[in-house]
């Protein structure tokens, strides 16, 4: 059975129950993109929330790296503050396209909320996530400063025990401030 509709050109889609045409080799080598209206919906619904949320950190990134070395210099909550208020339209962004199902490309959805919301749309519930920061941010240097001091003396000049506490502290700042956010 699948021989012959191999032959005709034709072939079922995986889990659809539905045939669609596999087209001639002559037209995949000319438009090799033919073959993603084989890729079942869910599929390409989870490969483009993987691509939006790889550019939406590649983008944040820069920030992120820019808040570090001035982390000692201003007060604790400012560079986090400064980079969250940047990336938040982003986050909101990501989060209406994740929601709303039938609107299209990022661009589109963007202008809707400009457009019917205004301004003020891509900043609501900014506050909240500010007054956020500040438990985090205690509990992290909190944490990291006991574990810092119960490390036995020859081992806290080295980088791995920095790298090490730093990691248990945000971890366990994260678990502690924002249980359900990252899930």
């Amino acid at each position: 059975m699948v021989v012959k509709a191999e032959e005709k050109g034709e072939m079922a889609a995986e889990g659809s129950g539905k045939k669609g045409k596999v087209p001639p080799v002559a037209q995949l080598l000319k438009h090799p993109l033919t073959l993603l209206a084989l890729v079942p919906s869910s599929v390409a619904l989870f490969a483009a929330g993987a691509a939006a949320g790889a550019v939406a950190k590649t983008v944040t990134a820069p920030l992120d790296r820019v808040k570090i070395p001035h982390a000692g210099m201003l007060p604790p909550s400012d560079p986090d503050a400064s980079s969250r208020s940047v990336t938040y339209p982003l986050d909101v962004l990501r989060l209406r396209l994740a929601v709303q199902s039938g609107h299209g490309t990022m661009s589109q959805v963007a202008l809707n909320m400009l457009r019917e919301e205004g301004l003020a749309s891509f900043y609501g519930g900014l506050g909240p996530s500010l007054i956020g920061i500040a438990p985090y941010i205690a509990v992290n240097f909190c944490v990291f400063d006991l574990m810092k001091k119960s490390v036995p003396e020859k081992y806290k000049s080295r980088p791995e025990t920095s790298l090490a506490t730093a990691l248990l502290s945000a971890t366990f700042a994260t678990l502690m401030c924002y249980p359900l956010g990252h899930c």
